[in-house]
């Protein structure tokens, strides 16, 4: 099973761009332009929705399912952050993280 704060941290310490999620694959981060998938099984829909619900609030997750798209920044409890756009895409949810360095606007 796959946890966010876990995942988002591995993608601090690859110091990674992105960390995008698809049902039916495994997580892939994306390190200087090139995609790598992460060990262990294939993410399910349950997943993604269930990673989704961990983060999102209420109005988050209607106005996705209302616009077929949202976005916003998480914080870890460390204080990094992260540009968070999950939409929907061939009735498949795709979740994407972006990390949001320090000298960025």
């Amino acid at each position: 099973m796959y946890y966010m704060d876990h995942l988002l941290t591995l993608l601090t310490i690859e110091k990674a761009r992105e960390l995008q999620f698809r049902a039916g694959s495994p997580p892939v981060i994306v390190l200087e332009d090139e995609q790598h998938s992460l060990q262990g099984p294939p993410i399910t829909r349950e997943d993604v929705m269930r990673l989704l619900r961990s983060m999102a609030t209420s109005r988050q997750m209607r106005d996705l399912r209302d616009h077929g798209t949202v976005q916003f920044i998480y914080t870890l409890p460390e204080g990094h952050l992260f540009w968070f756009e999950p939409r929907w895409r061939a009735k498949t949810l795709c979740l994407m993280f972006r990390k949001k360095w320090p000298n960025e606007q």
